[in-house]
């Protein structure tokens, strides 16, 4: 059976991994430019996340395409959600 085939499927989520941007009033290009490195970080994790899942044996509904790097700071946010979702996947390495 595929994962599309499937007639439900449960959804797993961890977070909030960053504080909400701050809606103080700014124009949309300045939030746009406050959320852009947030949301970046977030596209990597969510890459090394899929990738992660696929290459342990868990069946993924979607692919993730994203070229953004983790910065340090990334780095460490993305190894305490790792540690989280292990907690539902004991193979995710």
């Amino acid at each position: 059976m595929s994962v599309e085939d499937s007639l439900s499927f449960d959804l797993l989520a961890h977070g909030p991994i960053y504080p909400e941007v701050d809606h103080d009033g700014s124009d949309r290009d300045t939030l746009m430019e406050r959320h852009k490195p947030i949301r970046n970080q977030v596209g990597a994790m969510e890459k090394l996340l899929c990738d992660g899942l696929r290459e342990a044996g868990y069946d993924v509904m979607n692919i993730v395409n994203c070229r953004w790097e983790l910065s340090a700071e990334g780095e460490e946010k993305w190894a305490a959600a790792k540690e989280a979702f292990r907690q539902a996947f004991p193979a995710l390495r």
